[in-house]
């Protein structure tokens, strides 16, 4: 999602996301960047990715990920295993 705006960093996140569920991955990386190339200079796609994970059903866990990933711009997510058939 790094460098997209609003709009695209939530079809991203949502095709994303959804296709992880779909093949069964349960730890991803989210890269959202850090803010600094944003008008205000704020990380506003961090906020978003935030506030996102924090509603899905589907996450189990998340935090920042090590620095030698992304530091403070990206998101390690843990995501529940999906029940099976």
């Amino acid at each position: 999602m790094h460098g997209a705006n609003s709009t695209q960093a939530a079809e991203r996140f949502d095709r994303f996301i959804h296709s992880c569920l779909e093949h069964r991955v349960r730890c991803i990386c989210i890269v959202h960047g850090k803010g600094y190339g944003s008008a205000q200079g704020t990380a506003v796609l961090k906020e978003q990715v935030l506030a996102w994970l924090k509603n899905m059903d589907a996450v189990l866990a998340f935090a920042p990920a090590p620095e030698n990933m992304g530091g403070a711009g990206a998101q390690i997510v843990l995501l529940k295993t999906p029940e099976s058939d």
